[in-house]
């Protein structure tokens, strides 16, 4: 029981990086919930048992609105905490960067439930802000307008201006700021929309996107060239409509400590820069804020060591004490936190479709004989003599056995049958030599070796590159774990492949509460379904997956909790279809089934294939152009 207990709360660390919308029932499933308050929850395996029944297959992304609007809650309630503690003088107002999650359902539960709080939008291109423009927004809210842009951009930062939308135009160059003040004076414009500058800081995030900010960022105006456009701005007139100073080091910012230099550096940009344009009333964070994938509350790249509410008072108070010591006004705080909102709100789940686990056989039944080659006679005798007392000693001698066997193999003395019967038996020795070391005590370093040896494959029908583009591109971690069977021991290791054929598409890193592990510990196969859950994917894996092998976007479920009781499927969003998928990388697949039907009717009139045969062939090609990308089980 003792060991059951661990491969739950251990194992997986659920009840780490899950608090507080994930934990494991009594029946042993995964559940949620989605107000994270110990309230009512939905079981995952019941909700994949429905989607499935509605004809929904796996891979399916499964979406939670309402923790969407939890987590939009959680932020603003942080940050109005700080306020009050700190007796701040200043507001906060948060916009989300629609670079992190641009799916429509997406934004419009976002804004919906950012309504209240004035949420607004932070843009960061054309396409964005064509978007942007169109969705109902608070009349408050911002629009902040960041990334690189051209007259057509600006133009439409100008219209939505005369359109009476809060918009904040942050400049990211001196050329933006010349090409702005040409059109202002071309048009012989009465004013303009809420200009801001960013700022880039000396000060560095850290974890992976560390290089995102310094002095070789790619984005933001060094001091010289703030200085510089403030003159620009002056000269024409227009230095009063300078609301907003902003700033960003990076994304998943591991380490509270710098935030804290960061925050600190642009409040004394900001109060310095006040004295200049005393029309400054915005100070935009950026944004960081980490989310702890791996549960560990630490600096490392798939964690962050510090709380939301850790974020908001060092935020408040580092802005606080500038100002105060700077004699400036406080500033409205801005923040673009992205990833804290959206991931928790999205589970991908997908089965797994076969074992290729390398040993499963029962060696007892096969009788090895004195007209059997001596090595495998040998081989049979330590397996059948294998113990928790000589396990060390036997397992020894299975390794020298097993370098004999494939000697004498590639001499030509054995047999294929024997050979792969000599293979069996040693590792059924190392299975049991393995169990019986898992009991012991002592020294693990051997042990731990021979457990990477005997790591297990399973197939898992998705694929890394389209669901999880960065664990491929940047190595980052997931919470991954059955959805299911908690009240068994799950005592398998394995790895995670996909159906792609290329062999960068297996996941064989995992959190852990201490360290990486190279393996994921599973149940023993089933005849059941058996769901895989990779959590805490909403943020960007939506939009930077690619079409590797044509395999597309997956099915998509919205689901909601019933006030009184279970769940409700809101939506469902069908996956790319094949045909689909084709028209990405330009095929019309009008004109491939023509040019099918035409090599059909071919083998037809040379007589490799029947008229009926020939029909039954197109059909069945015209009718998987509209099926679903993914396998079925």
């Amino acid at each position: 029981m003792a060991r059951h207990k661990k491969s739950i709360t251990q194992v997986y660390g659920i009840e780490n990086w899950g608090t507080p919308y994930f934990r494991i029932n009594r029946k042993g499933n995964v559940c949620v919930d989605v107000h994270g308050r110990d309230g009512q929850t939905i079981d995952l395996l019941e909700l994949m048992e429905q989607v499935r029944s509605k004809g929904i297959d796996p891979p399916v992304l499964l979406r939670f609105p309402q923790i969407l609007e939890t987590q939009i809650q959680r932020l603003h309630q942080c940050f109005q905490n700080a306020i009050q503690e700190f007796e701040y003088s200043g507001n906060y107002q948060a916009v989300f960067p629609m670079k992190v999650n641009h799916r429509r359902e997406v934004i419009e539960d976002i804004l919906s439930a950012g309504k209240k709080y004035r949420y607004g939008l932070e843009v960061g291109s054309k396409p964005e802000l064509f978007v942007a423009l169109a969705l109902q927004m608070h009349p408050e809210a911002l629009l902040v307008c960041n990334g690189y842009k051209d007259s057509t951009y600006l133009r439409l930062v100008l219209d939505a201006h005369d359109m009476g939308r809060s918009v904040v135009l942050v400049m990211e160059s001196l050329d933006e700021c010349r090409l702005l003040l040409k059109i202002f004076k071309r048009e012989k414009r009465e004013d303009l929309p809420m200009l801001g500058m960013r700022i880039k800081l000396t000060s560095r995030g850290s974890g992976k996107w560390e290089q995102s900010g310094g002095d070789q960022s790619k984005f933001g105006l060094t001091s010289s060239q703030i200085l510089e456009a403030m003159k620009l701005l002056e000269k024409a007139g227009c230095n009063r409509y300078l609301k907003m100073l902003h700033f960003h080091i990076g994304s998943q910012i591991t380490e509270i400590r710098r935030i804290k230099s960061a925050i600190r550096e642009a409040a004394r940009f900001y109060s310095k820069l006040k004295r200049i344009a005393p029309s400054l009333q915005y100070l935009n964070v950026g944004g960081g804020l980490g989310v702890d994938y791996d549960g560990s509350r630490t600096s490392s790249d798939a964690s962050a060591n510090y709380t939301m509410q850790e974020y908001a008072n060092d935020v408040v108070y580092t802005i606080m004490e500038v100002s105060d010591n700077e004699d400036v006004e406080e500033p409205t705080i801005v923040s673009e936190s992205g990833r804290a909102v959206v991931s928790y709100h999205s589970i991908l789940v997908s089965n797994v479709l076969r074992d290729l686990d390398g040993f499963n056989k029962d060696l007892n039944r096969i009788e090895i004989t004195d007209e059997h080659p001596q090595v495998l006679i040998e081989l049979h005798d330590i397996f059948k003599k294998t113990s928790a007392k000589n396990y060390r000693e036997y397992y020894h001698d299975a390794i020298e056995k097993r370098e004999e066997l494939l000697s004498l193999f590639n001499l030509g003395y054995l047999s294929l049958e024997d050979r792969a019967l000599g293979e069996d038996f040693f590792w059924a020795i190392c299975h049991k030599t393995l169990g019986y070391s898992r009991r012991a005590k002592g020294t693990r370093e051997e042990w731990d070796a021979l457990a990477r040896s005997l790591t297990g494959k399973v197939i898992v029908n998705l694929s890394v590159f389209q669901s999880l583009p960065d664990y491929w591109a940047l190595e980052q971690l997931f919470p991954i774990m059955p959805l299911h069977r908690h009240h068994e021991p799950a005592d398998r290791n394995v790895v995670l492949a996909d159906i792609t054929c290329d062999s960068d598409g297996v996941i064989d890193r995992f959190i852990d509460i201490k360290e990486d592990k190279e393996f994921l510990e599973l149940h023993p196969p089933s005849k059941k379904p058996y769901y895989m859950g990779f959590f805490l994917v909403g943020a960007y894996q939506d939009i930077i997956g690619d079409f590797h092998n044509l395999f597309g976007k997956t099915n998509e479920v919205h689901v909601l909790a019933d006030p009184k009781g279970g769940f409700l499927i809101k939506r469902n969003i069908a996956g790319d279809t094949i045909n689909v998928a084709l028209r990405h990388v330009r095929y019309d697949a009008d004109a491939l089934l023509k040019g099918f039907i035409s090599m059909v009717e071919n083998a037809v009139e040379q007589g490799n294939l029947s008229k009926t045969s020939g029909k039954k062939t197109i059909d069945f090609y015209r009718e998987g152009l509209t099926g679903y990308t993914y396998l079925k089980d």
